[in-house]
């Protein structure tokens, strides 16, 4: 067996372990309770923030995203709160 079959057959060996199919299915169904709202963002303004804060094009979109909406980031990325905050955009810090 390669290495990277071998790795790949030690992960599914603990997969059961980390995670039941009752369990994934339990968690899908509360995400489908979360309201999902698609809306326009301003791309130029997200290639703008990149730019300037020298992050990825992905995660100036959430921040545009978040002022063009008004809602605030959350995220478990420390450097994007930090951004955003720098921005003056509101955050929710996750524990």
């Amino acid at each position: 067996m390669s290495p990277c079959w071998r790795s790949l057959w030690t992960l599914r060996s603990w997969l059961p372990w980390l995670l039941t199919v009752a369990q994934a299915e339990a968690a899908l169904a509360v995400y489908r309770l979360i309201p999902v709202r698609f809306v326009d963002v301003d791309l130029v303004e997200a290639i703008r923030i990149a730019d300037a804060a020298g992050i990825y094009a992905y995660d100036a979109y959430i921040l545009a995203c978040s002022r063009g909406t008004g809602y605030p980031v959350m995220s478990l990325d420390r450097g994007l709160l930090a951004v955003a905050e720098s921005l003056a955009i509101d955050i929710v810090e996750v524990p």
